[in-house]
């Protein structure tokens, strides 16, 4: 029977082949990687003169804006994964004179930084909303319907 391969030398490809795959990502993680930003100059960098921060009980500080008319219908804006609430100014400057706009970012997304708890489910997105809602005195508002309706409500 003919040898199609010699197993010596697919064995030596392989490891040779590993060993370069790994070699070369972690030189791209050596030159790519950077420490954390500070948060203090995150703030700095990103608030606005609307920006307000909620300490929640377990420490967190969540980073809301409450704007537009104060006597408006309240609207709570949300942002996506991966988001914060910079998503939504341009709806803000469109929508300010007629509604009162929350919006707020989300355990670890924009300024309010990561969870003490590590929650990041929808229940504890939500939490973080109930937190920003309740410091404000806002019991009816419109968009907590949406998300009660992708499950963030318990």
């Amino acid at each position: 029977m003919t040898k199609f391969f010699d197993l010596k030398f697919v064995t030596r490809f392989l490891i040779f082949s590993l060993v370069s795959i790994s070699l070369l990502l972690l030189g791209a993680f050596a030159i790519y990687w950077a420490p954390d930003s500070n948060p203090e100059a995150l703030i700095a960098k990103y608030s606005s003169s609307t920006s307000e921060f909620v300490v929640t009980d377990l420490g967190d500080s969540i980073h809301y804006r409450d704007e537009g008319a104060r006597m408006g219908d309240v609207l709570v804006l949300v942002h996506g994964n991966n988001a914060s609430l910079h998503t939504w100014e341009p709806l803000v400057d469109k929508l300010s004179s007629r509604f009162r706009l929350i919006s707020l970012d989300l355990p670890g997304h924009g300024l309010t930084g990561p969870s003490a708890s590590r929650d990041y489910t929808a229940s504890g997105m939500n939490d973080a909303i109930e937190v920003v809602l309740e410091h404000l005195d806002v019991s009816n508002c419109s968009g907590s319907a949406t998300v009660r309706h992708f499950g963030c409500f318990a």
